[in-house]
């Protein structure tokens, strides 16, 4: 699942906000991660 549709399809954007955060709270539910 891309981030684009994670979004679409209601994603808590705060997760993939931290994508780039590998330690942060929630960054392992972003796919782009």
């Amino acid at each position: 699942m891309s981030v684009r549709t994670f979004y679409k399809t209601g994603g808590n954007k705060l997760f993939c906000s931290n994508c780039g955060n590998r330690l942060a709270e929630g960054a392992k539910f972003c796919s782009a991660c």
